[in-house]
């Protein structure tokens, strides 16, 4: 297989970097000036419109190839995967980065984009969507929920007087319907086992039933039964108004957005939902005392650059508020911010290519989520008919790979040891990028299964 990376940007320079190692890679940079920077890379590359027939004969693009297109423009982008699959039948991944086009793409009056495009990717839409699950779950570093919320998992740091730490997990006093899936430890993560024990500043990863997951937050991290009221957004680019958006669909909570540039405000008045606009700067202490910011239950920082955001960060926690998270750009950000003690910190850019390159990487395999920056991900595997029905405890279970929910029906079980895997289950696992790969093997796929 051939992967066709149309792009000179980051995004195309990340994705190349990761695939050239295992993939034959062929990157279409649009000047001279971008093809600098993928020289050092072992991969093809020529310069040219990626939508041209000329260009596309160039790289041979054939069915069962993959064409990503990742330039700036959202237009270029689409073009590119049009004339792509008029070629061919190759999987198309398109970045996009505008509303209308996420619109058109889901449209069902009309002919849409998702019967000629295989992937539509809109990092700041997802990013928006991640952060909203998070501020609404006081005290929660981390929050994803699938198959419509039959299962959930959440993430928070171990207090140093908690009674999680110390006993093995396998005597740990958790409710029932909950499972510890993960831990970070001085920026180390793990999958761990029955004997692991948990220690005070331990960033810990739960997942459960979400009753379950609540009745450990109130009585392992203190988190109050009270709704998130009150959250405040620090920049209104393109990521702080779909929050807005995202936040404001139901009764609560308050939201504000404060905003350095008049004429965003003056723009984005009539798109944020019930959301309240300031103009103003979100590093003056004078306009957050104004806004009254210190009463907010959160703070999102998207004010546009990491400096920025830091700073903004900074000040919120000084001022009380329980939880802060801030959006980076810089892949070297997230380690710096949590160690200055800033709760989340999210990058777009980051989660969209995981996405990208586990769906490409491990084809056999339902990609879920990413976790922790890429340290770990959720996947969901379809255990085939012929599997032999098996004991977890008696699997000889990959190192890094752990079975957080089993599916099966209408029944959701968050498995112990002496819970079984029958053919037909449908398993949500969490496993380090190494432990990944060997998930399908585990439960009997072959390379050919999907």
């Amino acid at each position: 297989m051939t992967v066709v990376i149309a792009g000179g940007g980051d995004i195309a320079y990340l994705l190349a970097s990761s695939l050239a190692r295992d993939e034959d890679v062929f990157v279409v940079v649009p000047t001279e000036m971008d093809r600098g920077r993928f020289e050092n890379l072992d991969l093809q590359i020529t310069v040219g419109p990626a939508a041209s027939r000329t260009t596309l004969n160039h790289v041979g693009l054939s069915d069962g190839d993959t064409f990503i297109a990742c330039a700036d423009s959202d237009e270029r982008n689409i073009i590119a995967c049009l004339a792509a699959r008029g070629r061919s039948k190759a999987t198309t991944y398109c970045f996009i980065s505008q509303d209308e086009h996420h619109e058109s793409f889901n449209d069902p009056e009309q002919t849409t984009l998702e019967e000629v495009i295989d992937h539509l990717i809109w990092p700041q839409w997802s990013l928006a969507r991640e952060i909203a699950r998070i501020v609404l779950e006081p005290r929660a570093l981390d929050v994803e929920n699938f198959h419509r919320g039959r299962i959930w998992l959440m993430e928070y740091r171990l207090p140093a007087d908690s009674p999680l730490c110390g006993p093995t997990l396998a005597a740990a006093p958790l409710p029932g319907n909950t499972l510890v899936v993960s831990r970070v430890r001085n920026g180390e993560l793990i999958i761990p086992r029955g004997q692991d024990r948990l220690e005070a500043g331990d960033k810990v990863l739960f997942m459960g039933r979400r009753t379950a997951l609540r009745q450990v937050a109130k009585q392992f991290f203190a988190a109050p039964e009270t709704v998130v009221r009150s959250v405040t957004i620090i920049g209104a680019g393109r990521t702080g108004r779909l929050l807005a958006q995202e936040l404001t669909r139901g009764l609560w909570p308050e939201v504000r957005i404060i905003e350095v540039s008049r004429r965003r405000c003056e723009d984005i008045a009539g798109q944020v939902g019930r959301a309240i606009v300031f103009c103003g700067d979100g590093t003056d202490l004078k306009v957050l005392e104004e806004v009254g910011v210190a009463r907010s239950d959160a703070l999102v920082a998207m004010a546009g650059d990491d400096q920025t955001n830091l700073l903004c960060s900074l000040i919120a926690k000084q001022l009380g508020i329980p939880k802060v998270v801030t959006g980076v750009s810089q892949d070297t950000s997230s380690a710096l911010f949590e160690r200055v003690g800033i709760d989340v910190t999210l990058n777009a850019r980051a989660a969209a290519i995981a996405e990208v390159l586990h769906q490409i990487q491990a084809p056999r395999l339902e990609y879920r989520a990413t976790l922790e920056d890429g340290r770990a991900e959720v996947v969901e595997v379809a255990v085939p008919p012929d599997f032999e029905t098996t004991r977890l405890r008696e699997m000889d279970m990959p190192t890094g790979v752990i079975v957080g929910a089993v599916l099966r029906q209408y029944n959701t079980i968050v498995p112990g040891g002496d819970d079984d895997v029958r053919p037909g289950d449908r398993l949500l696992v969490v496993a380090t990028p190494e432990g990944a790969e060997t998930v399908g093997p585990a439960f009997g796929l072959t390379p050919d299964d999907r």
